[in-house]
């Protein structure tokens, strides 16, 4: 069950605040993690921080934004698009969702669905009509 959800502000992430979407990420991977791989856990985590690292520079494309949900100091969740994908089976315009993570404590309080009301504004403001998980 989740905590009481504190008041928060959802803002587009800073250079600064990468490092807490990295470790955020790599906290809640395992939760997604296929039972049918047989890959150990620190394997998996170990390369999804190798594999964000690429956040660095992707915050400096137009078409790709991260945004965050903050308690103050509290790092509640963020959420990871890119925008100018074709979708493979329609042509259609669409945006990719990268990563979706929030701090356990609060699944269920409905940062989450903030943080995709975020990416699909922005996607809509790019001209995207769908998005891709």
């Amino acid at each position: 069950m989740s905590e009481s959800l504190p008041p928060y502000e959802l803002r587009r992430a800073t250079t600064e605040d990468l490092a807490l979407v990295i470790d955020l990420a790599v906290e809640v991977v395992l939760h997604s993690a296929s039972p049918f791989r047989s890959v150990p856990a620190q394997d998996i985590q170990r390369y999804r921080r190798d594999d964000l690292q690429g956040l660095y520079q992707a915050v400096q494309d137009d078409n790709f934004r991260a945004f965050v949900a903050v308690s103050g100091d509290e790092f509640l969740g963020h959420v990871l698009v890119h925008c100018g994908h074709r979708d493979s089976a329609t042509g259609v315009g669409q945006a990719w969702i990268y990563d979706l993570s929030v701090n356990p404590r609060y699944w269920s309080a409905g940062v989450g669905q903030a943080l995709m009301r975020a990416a699909e504004e922005f996607a809509a403001s790019k001209g995207m009509r769908a998005i891709g998980l």
